[in-house]
């Protein structure tokens, strides 16, 4: 009886034991097969880029500022108004400035006037009143170089007979209200002034007698010569005017003016503050009656027209870059937006900073809308080569064997080391020139417990091409 239940056991053990060794030596062959990353060669499009981060740009932005200083009197726009070029903004009192505009326009009026009159020249009443002085001046010139006069002796003897009797009608009327007691003693110093004013009138007519019985002294002959000489002279200068000094003199006279005028309307302009482009009013800094002045801006206006990033790449990119490239852009503040751009500058010198040279470059932005705003950091990838419709293997798969590039693919469940020529490349993807074709699985990485007991078959030279 124990026997028989004994065979039994024995043959259960044995089952068993053939189970676990069978389970054990399937796992210990299953965890040493090893599990690939694999990766499909495939076509598409592939970009060299060079990177580099910088802000976001204004097209323009400018802190406008009067020129001169005095009271704000009017203010036509807000922050965030779109202004146009030339649009008001904001204006000072203008009253002493315009006065300065009217005053020196006066001033231009006359010079104006003055070098009109100096090239018209001479009117006929002027030189016919320069003539007459003229023959005036030679009349009594001739009149003097003849000598006493007889004419004027004859008045001047004439004067002394006439003054000689007014003193003695004087003399008579003293001596017989003096011959009189009832005479008042006021009325006898009457007659006696009048005796003594026609005693002056005799003294002087005897005087000019003298002078007409001795004729013109040599003082008085040299003042008519002298007067003359003036008189012609006046003429000529009459008859000859203009001269080029004159014109030249009353021509600088009025520029001077118009400079005058040209600085007061200068200066009025300064107390009006206009658009100097197209943009967007950023800040409004005064209020209505508060005092302005030149060091203080009053409105800051910016261009939203045309965002750029400027960007500094090193001298071993700089070969590389062309006006016009694409750009690609990101954004920190908005990472869900793609933007584009292109070059549109490239400093032709570079700068040193620490021993390094870079260049800067400016990139216009093609298609911002107004989320993007100046100040954002910007991430740009350049696009500095590009090939469409090549074959392109992950930058993963590369490998380096003996100096020769290979890229190991999965072929019907064994791994197959294949030499491959590459072309342009990213950070991301190389483009395969041969070596290998559309769909191939190109292995990235390998996870495995134990070695592989198989085996990698390698074909050296061009290409393999797997079946399908």
């Amino acid at each position: 009886m124990v026997r028989k239940i004994a065979v039994p056991l024995i043959v259960l053990a044995v089952l068993i034991g053939g189970i676990y060794l069978g389970y054990t030596r399937f796992t210990a062959n299953a965890a040493s097969v090893p599990t690939y990353q694999t990766a499909p060669v495939q076509r598409g499009t592939l970009a060299a880029v060079v990177s580099a981060a910088g802000t976001i740009q204004a097209n323009a932005q400018t802190a406008l500022a009067f020129q001169t200083s005095g009271q704000v009197t009017e203010i036509d726009v807000a922050p965030g108004d779109h202004v146009t070029k030339g649009q008001v903004l904001m204006k000072l009192d203008t009253t002493d400035l315009q006065l300065a505009v009217d005053q020196a326009q006066a001033a231009v009026d006359i010079a104006q006037v003055k070098l009109d009159q100096l090239k018209a020249g001479p009117t006929k009443q002027q030189l016919d009143s320069a003539k007459a002085s003229l023959a005036s001046a030679q009349t009594s010139l001739a009149q003097l170089l003849k000598g006493p006069d007889p004419h004027s002796i004859q008045i001047a003897q004439l004067n002394v007979e006439v003054a000689k009797n007014n003193l003695w009608q004087a003399q008579a009327t003293r001596d017989a209200d003096a011959g009189k007691k009832s005479t008042p003693s006021w009325q006898i110093d009457l007659d006696n002034a009048k005796i003594n004013n026609a005693q002056n009138q005799l003294d002087i007519a005897l005087q000019n007698l003298q002078i007409a019985l001795e004729g013109p002294t040599a003082d008085q002959i040299a003042s008519a010569r002298a007067a003359v000489v003036q008189a012609q002279a006046n003429l000529e200068t009459l008859q000859n005017t203009p001269t080029s000094y004159d014109l030249a003199t009353a021509e600088a006279q009025l520029r001077q003016a118009q400079l005058s005028l040209q600085q007061a309307k200068r200066n009025l302009d300064h107390a009006v503050i206009t658009a100097p482009y197209d943009g967007i009013v950023a800040a409004v800094n005064y209020h209505v009656g508060d005092q302005a002045n030149p060091n203080t801006a009053a409105v800051a206006l910016v261009d939203l027209s045309a965002l750029s990033i400027q960007v500094n790449l090193s001298e071993v990119d700089i070969p590389k870059i062309q006006l016009n490239q694409p750009v690609n852009i990101t954004l920190d503040a908005l990472p869900n937006v793609n933007l584009t751009g292109h070059i549109s500058y490239v400093a032709p010198v570079g700068t040193i900073s620490q021993g390094v040279v870079n260049y800067p470059v400016t990139i216009t932005l093609d298609n911002a809308d107004n989320t993007v705003k100046p100040g954002m950091t910007a991430n740009t990838n350049i696009v500095v080569e590009r090939r469409d419709n090549v074959l392109l293997v992950p930058n993963r798969a590369v490998r380096t064997q003996g100096g020769q590039r290979t890229v190991q693919v999965l072929y019907k469940g064994q791994v197959i080391s294949v030499p491959v020529q590459l072309g342009l490349s990213n950070d991301t993807a190389t483009e395969v020139l041969s070596g290998l074709q559309e769909g191939d699985q190109v292995i990235l990485n390998t996870t495995t417990n134990s070695q592989n007991r198989g085996s990698a078959v390698g074909f050296p030279g061009g290409g393999f091409i797997f079946g399908r």
